[in-house]
């Protein structure tokens, strides 16, 4: 076998490693380190399947480590990162919900350019950049509104909820196709959204790790907002 087959497995691992060493961080008590490891696994997550593309090398062992890979970085880690900030188990709950939610991708021939249900690397923006927030700014109102366990364990509930409804949720992938409403407003959506909240992090002041949970939050509000005008 070439050696340009082994590349995209080489980058999956990379994916897995980051998240194993994230959640060494997390359990150390340093939400930020293991929030930047997270971020590392999801540029791997990206990268893998882009050189698998490159050099047309795509395997059946490949896609089954990367979604081991994903369990681990964008379900375990975003769990533990925000049990251990809560100190309340309930949120380990994602961990098993985004297994499920994993598994389903896999068998559900509907999920191709969209998503049926949130996925997990959203959730895992969420909870990750939630837990470094207040980690690192304990006394702001994001803190406050999350220092009850009920309030946590809501947050999770609706994360585990979300991860396995039939509810759709659009996808970055194929930007600059023909698409229909609202999937033509993807891009123009995290371009805003983005710029928005850069802006109000750095005017008032804000963790940097407001940025990717103000762009979560926007991003599973927005699809809900959507399918209710749906439904």
């Amino acid at each position: 076998m070439a050696l340009k087959n082994h590349i995209p497995n080489a980058i999956t691992s990379c994916n897995l490693l980051s998240g194993i060493v994230g959640l060494y961080f997390a359990f150390k008590g340093l939400p930020e380190a293991a929030f930047l490891c997270m971020l590392a696994a999801a540029m791997f997550d990206f990268l893998d399947g882009f050189a698998a593309r490159i050099f047309k090398a795509s395997s059946p062992i490949g896609g089954q480590l990367d979604s081991l890979s994903d369990v681990v970085s964008f379900g375990v880690l975003p769990a533990v990162m925000l049990s251990v900030h809560s100190l309340n188990p309930l949120p380990l709950l994602i961990a098993v919900f985004s297994a499920v939610r994993l598994a389903k991708f896999n068998i559900d021939e509907r999920q191709h350019s969209s998503f049926l249900g949130l996925p997990t690397p959203g959730a895992a923006l969420l909870c990750g950049a939630l837990a470094t927030y207040c980690g690192a700014r304990t006394e702001s109102l994001l803190a406050l509104l999350f220092s009850p366990w009920w309030a946590v364990a809501l947050l999770a509930a609706a994360i585990c909820v979300l991860l396995v409804c039939e509810l759709p949720f659009f996808s970055f992938k194929g930007l600059g196709k023909k698409a229909e409403w609202p999937e033509n407003i993807k891009l123009p959506f995290l371009a805003s959204m983005l710029v928005a909240i850069a802006v109000l992090t750095i005017v008032l002041g804000w963790h940097w790790s407001a940025i990717p949970f103000g762009i979560a939050t926007c991003y599973i509000l927005e699809n809900l907002v959507f399918a209710l005008i749906k439904a």
